[in-house]
């Protein structure tokens, strides 16, 4: 039975089937093989020396797979598995007097686990903090220069008078020179904005317009000539929603990003959003006709550093998913790969103003 649940992980992670069916018979699969056939055999082998070995090896590789609360619930689930199995075969194994002696190892090794796995998620938070503070300082560094740089440009494209037709080259020189500073700042507001994880303020909410937001999208991203025009909206079915409309322009924004990255791949396709308002959901959907997502990444695309290009975080979607959920709603992606790839807001109704 382990050999038969590693070896279904082991097909489906080759099909590249990462479902949610996928993860649950991996679930399965660490309680089965870890804490219950170890425990188990400990007790139907009378408590035997090796056996004690291998549970404590047992649990030390569970919390080095697992984070703390899935370690915690692995752990109880497959040790009452294993005792529930064991009681019925009374006759057979280890009776109380000989398991209980080697509870103190166990309980060595369980807090072993937990501190080991306390220790890693303290280290990654303190990292965490570290990295915020130095995208920080260097978003700080690098907003001043360009925006000079942006003033100066302004000055002098006002300046150039009177040069005839190489007036007009030197305006569009400084037009594209300007639309890259805004662009590079409009990256570093993105990483910046993408890797603070702190809260979500909800003293910040209000209602707020649908389409207001997307056309705050539309009208803030740096596109270029090109991107601009393979970008439609449908803001028709407005409604209006509670939260933060610089949040959620953020996330759309994101959302716009990574579609054009997309399209852009693959030399076809356009982006579409589209506002639905049936009186049974309201929804922003973003859907772009590029190259899809890859099948490996669709089942963690709103987990961090997941990203299926070269030069991405991996950290855009799961700020839009934050955003989505502090506003009562939720994100979700439908995909074929090869033919688009479709993100669709969910919001509630907003509330009522007092």
């Amino acid at each position: 039975m382990c050999a038969a649940l590693v070896a279904t992980c082991l097909f489906l992670e080759k099909r590249q089937e990462r479902s949610e069916f996928f993860y649950y018979v991996t679930y399965v699969c660490i309680v089965f093989n870890l804490p219950f056939f170890f425990f188990y055999m400990m007790l139907q082998n009378g408590a035997a020396p090796v056996w004690i070995q291998s549970c404590v090896c047992a649990l030390l590789y569970l919390a080095w797979i697992c984070e703390l609360r899935n370690y915690l619930v692995m752990l109880v689930v497959g040790v009452s598995a294993a005792f529930g199995l064991h009681a019925f075969d009374p006759a057979q194994g280890a009776q109380a007097h000989e398991w209980v002696s080697s509870v103190p190892v166990m309980a060595f090794a369980v807090a072993g686990g937990l501190l080991f796995r306390t220790a890693e998620t303290r280290t990654i938070a303190s990292n965490r903090v570290r990295s915020v503070a130095l995208a920080s300082c260097i978003a700080h560094e690098l907003r001043t220069p360009l925006l000079g740089t942006r003033l100066d440009v302004a000055t002098a494209s006002r300046r150039i008078v009177g040069l005839g037709q190489a007036e007009q080259d030197l305006r569009q020189v400084f037009a594209r020179i300007d639309h890259h500073l805004l662009k590079a700042t409009h990256v570093i507001d993105t990483l910046l904005r993408n890797v603070t994880s702190e809260r979500i303020d909800p003293g910040r909410f209000d209602r707020h317009s649908a389409r207001a937001a997307v056309e705050e999208a539309l009208a803030r991203y740096p596109f270029s000539p090109k991107e601009r025009a393979l970008v439609t909206a449908d803001v028709e079915s407005d409604f209006h929603y509670w939260g933060d409309d610089v949040l959620l322009v953020h996330a759309l924004m994101n959302l716009v990003k990574n579609a054009l990255t997309s399209v852009s791949a693959v030399q076809r396709g356009t982006v579409e959003i589209r506002l639905v308002n049936d009186g049974q959901a309201n929804q922003i959907v973003v859907r772009d006709s590029g190259g899809g997502i890859d099948p490996r990444m669709a089942g963690r695309l709103f987990t961090e550093f997941a990203s299926q290009t070269s030069g991405g975080a991996g950290l855009g979607l799961l700020f839009c998913r934050r955003v989505a959920r502090a506003f009562g709603g939720n994100i979700a992606c439908r995909s074929r790969p090869g033919a688009l790839a479709e993100f669709t807001i969910t919001l509630p109704p907003p509330r009522v103003s007092a």
